[in-house]
């Protein structure tokens, strides 16, 4: 098995966001065997991709589900680390206060994304030749972080 390169988008290669990609790729793929996107939002026309590019589509219309309370329990140590750490990182106490509904419900959120994600491939994903690609400070950096402590 060769190089592999696993792009996290928001969108892209679907509707118009993120155009730098329609560059960029192109480029990146001559380096892998095989890339495969991971569109968060697979919404509007698709755009055409290199040949050895993949499109994984997780997640339609359940892109905004959040964890189940139960899960939440579950894997309440992982939550409360997340939730440690922005606190930590917030502007301030107050910032971080106001924020934290908001915030739970992005790391709930988070969380089921990233239970798909590690169903549908875990087993395939190997660190000596699986790069893994997020453009974005949000949803997908949080998905894989939540990854990296499993």
């Amino acid at each position: 098995m060769g190089k592999e390169l696993w792009l996290f988008t928001i969108r892209y290669p679907y509707g118009n966001g993120e155009s730098f990609l329609e560059n960029e790729l192109p480029i990146l793929a001559r380096g892998f065997d095989r890339v495969r996107l991971f569109p968060l939002m697979p919404e509007g026309p698709q755009r055409e991709v290199p040949k050895n590019t993949e499109i994984v589509e997780l997640f339609g219309a359940d892109a905004y589900t959040a964890a189940s309370p139960l899960q939440v329990l579950t894997e309440l140590r992982r939550f409360n680390r997340v939730m440690r750490v922005s606190k930590a990182s917030a502007q301030s106490a107050e910032v971080f206060a106001k924020h934290r509904r908001n915030l739970m419900s992005r790391v709930r959120q988070a969380m089921y994304r990233e239970r798909v994600l590690t169903a549908r491939f875990a087993s395939q994903y190997d660190p000596e030749r699986v790069v893994l690609y997020s453009y974005w400070t949000s949803d997908w950096a949080t998905v894989l972080g939540l990854w990296k402590l499993n």
